[in-house]
């Protein structure tokens, strides 16, 4: 059975991190630089964007 992942984020001042378990275990964490240009209107497609990167770098396809 394959092991399921939620894309956890945590969006703090400086850095985004991601992917935990179903158990709530990190997985793989990565960090991105947060976005605040135009007060922080960019975060959502940076997020967006380092998620599909990350999966590609891990072979892993993301689900709704």
């Amino acid at each position: 059975m394959e092991e399921k992942w939620l894309g956890g984020v945590d969006i703090g001042g400086t850095t985004i991190k991601t992917f935990v378990n179903l158990h709530g275990e990190i997985i793989k964490s990565s960090e991105i630089e947060t976005d605040k240009r135009e007060r922080g209107q960019h975060i959502p497609t940076t997020i967006s964007k380092s998620i599909d990167q990350k999966l590609n770098e891990l072979y892993e396809k993301k689900i709704s």
